[in-house]
């Protein structure tokens, strides 16, 4: 896909607009060729998507909700996407009041693609099994069950110590630095993520108490474990697909992390972004 200078956006939005029902924004700059085919699955023949767009150079949250506040829908319908963050993992409400504004109800977008019969068939190709033989070897639901609990308090730990200390670095870590060497197989600690979520709670109790940290804390682990998907709470981009790279290597198939996000995007189900093609129909329908 061309890479249009950003001073150009307005007439590449309008070059666009007879081929798409609504214009899509987004957070990330530089991937709307990663967007656009997603969002063309999930739309389907509902709604037209032909390009998906960033608002703005800059990137990221705030400059996605300003064009949404910006923006006249009387001339063209829009719908600006953002990620839920460590709000949606604390529980916070979306914001409220902004017309075409639609939060992810997930870390980040890449919390769909983490689907296991996306990643079998990324599996299947590259080790030539059959589907059965790939879906078998990947064991997709052993694994995800045996990271799911730690990553839940990791961020549990990293959703409390962000409403206290919004400075404090979390998922900008990345995950190695909470995984170990088994052999030539890289996997989560459960060891250190325990450490990490003391030393977390710990800082955070130096700002308000013990007791409340401890109470919030099991508050936003709850609310997390109640989800239908409760690792719908993980960062997808930074935590779940490096995750789901370094396991997928262990059995032979080595996928960089740009191809695997794309590859995921094309096989992944698309009925778990129900919600967003929810608000696509509804932008559509004015």
């Amino acid at each position: 896909m061309i890479n249009w200078p950003q001073k150009s956006l307005k007439a590449l939005v309008k070059l666009f607009e007879p081929l798409q029902d609504i214009d899509v924004y987004v957070e990330d700059t530089k991937d709307e060729n990663f967007y656009t085919h997603l969002l063309k699955r999930v739309a389907g023949s509902e709604v037209r998507i032909a390009r998906v767009f960033a608002p703005d150079q800059r990137g990221g949250r705030d400059t996605v909700i300003a064009a949404a506040k910006a923006h006249d829908h009387s001339k063209r319908r829009a719908l600006f996407l953002i990620d839920g963050d460590l709000g949606f993992s604390r529980g916070d409400p979306p914001l409220d009041g902004i017309r075409g504004l639609h939060r992810l109800d997930a870390y980040c977008i890449e919390n769909f693609l983490f689907c296991s019969r996306a990643a079998a068939i990324i599996l299947m190709e590259e080790a030539m099994l059959s589907e059965q033989e790939a879906e078998k070897k990947l064991d997709f639901a052993s694994w995800n069950l045996r990271i799911q609990n730690p990553l839940i308090r990791l961020f549990s730990a990293f959703s409390l110590i962000n409403a206290v200390m919004p400075s404090h670095a979390t998922v900008s870590v990345g995950v190695g630095v909470y995984c170990h060497q088994m052999g030539k197989t890289t996997e989560l600690s459960a060891e250190k993520v325990d450490a990490a979520v003391a030393v977390i709670n710990a800082l955070a109790a130096n700002v308000v108490s013990e007791p409340i940290i401890a109470k919030r804390f099991e508050e936003i682990y709850a609310h997390a474990t109640q989800l239908l998907n409760s690792m719908a709470v993980v960062s997808g981009k930074d935590f779940l697909l490096p995750l789901l790279a370094f396991h997928l290597s262990s059995l032979g198939c080595k996928v960089s992390k740009d191809r695997l996000r794309f590859r995921l995007a094309l096989h992944c189900e698309t009925r778990r972004l129900s919600s967003l093609l929810h608000a696509m129909r509804a932008t559509a329908g004015g």
